[in-house]
């Protein structure tokens, strides 16, 4: 059932659609649609080469490959200057859109170079090096440059070509400039062109431990770090921030001071109004932890909330999308005995679950046998989390199942997108975008 980790080392290919004629060749709408599609499976294809083989072959890879991310592009390196006044009103002359680009002589323009491609990398907002895994992916998908060049060739239109990779690291073609604070802060994950790669009808519950023990610190490398509860928060924060348009979310907690209440689960809208109530919620965990830990019958009891959201005939909406069901476990298993198959109730519920095709993916510092057991019965993942700064990548086997599930519902072609505001609110963009593996 799950999509092995593997297959997400890198995925996914974006290319943004804008009214700019380079020159002024007619060409029929059809055929420009169908060249678009071919470049960006061309590109998946490529992205796929690379990823299959330790650093794209690249010896230096990591430690020696990097690349500067929000510098201003080279001198010595031919320049132009993309006029967006004739793209149909894609864009607007302001105030706003100036301070963007600061270097540019009149505006509406940017600055861009064929040259090469820039790239930016997940920092949260710091200006640190590269991970090694971000490092290992900068490195390989410097090799794209040449594929860049010559798809960008067969098109009389100037368009944006993005890679995006699950460590967050994001590669554009032409080069740009970047302002240095949008540019800290790019996360390719939450954007919509990301997303919308490997969106899949899809209900989201995403499941907190709550008991006592999650109050413990968890261990990372030997040192103290954040507590459990804490990294739960920010792994399922992350999460909410990654879900696509028409889908479904929801948030419960188990184990805690008093049972969590069921409410119906919330679709995604367009302007993501949605999210603000169960982050919210996700925040509340922390006044509302048990002075017990967690134990088998409230472990039951949340999955029982879970089952009832899946369940539940009245969502607007539902019946119009054949809708995958997972649920996302943050929890340190401490209810999880070896015997736990043992237990009646969770048999029943496991049933419950299993007979609506409902998917597991676990998260958890606890490698028990009778956590793995569970998962197992369940056909779920495992995954050991730990405090870090790259909170999305470590949820990649989730993201592999949804890209994977995207690939088979279209058949390994490319997804138009809705439109949407790009990231400095100045356009509405059209993409046409695919997952690549």
């Amino acid at each position: 059932m799950m999509a092995s980790a593997h297959l997400v080392a890198a995925f996914l290919i974006f290319a943004l659609f804008s009214e700019i004629p380079r020159t002024s060749a007619q060409i029929n709408v059809n055929d420009y649609f169908d060249q678009i599609e071919a470049d960006v499976k061309e590109l998946a294809s490529k992205l796929g080469e690379i990823f299959s083989s330790p650093c794209g072959n690249d010896p230096s890879c990591p430690n020696g490959c990097s690349q500067s991310m929000c510098q201003q592009l080279a001198n010595n390196l031919p320049i132009s200057y993309i006029n967006i006044t004739s793209a149909s009103n894609l864009y607007n002359c302001t105030d706003q859109l100036q301070a963007k680009f600061p270097t540019s002589n009149v505006c509406p323009s940017i600055q861009v170079t064929r040259s090469n491609s820039s790239v930016t990398y997940f920092s949260d907002g710091g200006q640190g090096q590269p991970s090694d895994v971000e490092s290992s992916s900068i490195c390989r998908t410097q090799l794209l440059d040449e594929t860049f060049q010559n798809i960008s060739g067969k098109v009389n239109y100037y368009m944006d070509y993005y890679v995006g990779t699950i460590d967050g690291t994001r590669r554009a073609y032409p080069g740009r400039e970047e302002e240095q604070d949008s540019c800290l802060v790019y996360d390719s994950r939450i954007r919509p062109w990301y997303n919308g790669a490997i969106t899949y009808p899809n209900h989201l519950v995403i499941l907190v431990d709550n008991g006592h023990s999650m109050a413990d610190t968890l261990l990372s490398t030997g040192a103290l770090s954040d507590t459990k509860l804490l990294v739960a928060q920010t792994l399922s924060l992350a999460l909410l921030s990654t879900t696509y348009e028409n889908n479904y979310i929801n948030v419960f907690s188990f184990g805690g001071a008093q049972n969590d209440i069921y409410t119906q689960s919330l679709q995604v809208m367009a302007n993501h109004t949605e999210r603000a109530t169960l982050m919210s919620k996700i925040l509340s965990f922390t006044n509302q932890t048990s002075l017990l830990n967690t134990d088998v019958t409230a472990f039951v009891t949340g999955l029982n909330t879970t089952l009832q959201a899946f369940s539940d005939s009245t969502l607007p909406n539902a019946n119009d999308y054949n809708l995958t069901k997972n649920i996302v476990l943050f929890t340190d298993g401490s209810f999880a005995n070896s015997d736990i198959l043992d237990d009646p109730s969770v048999n029943a519920i496991i049933a419950e679950l299993q007979a609506i095709n409902v998917n597991l993916f676990v998260y958890s510092d606890n490698s028990s046998t009778g956590l793995q057991t569970l998962t197992a019965k369940m056909n779920g993942t495992y995954e050991d989390w730990a405090p870090q700064d790259n909170p999305l990548h470590q949820m990649r086997s989730y993201f592999g199942y949804l890209a994977a599930s995207h690939r088979n519902l279209f058949n390994d072609t490319p997804f138009w997108i809705s439109n949407y505001d790009d990231t400095y609110k100045n356009s509405d963009i059209i993409t046409v975008t695919m997952p690549a593996f």
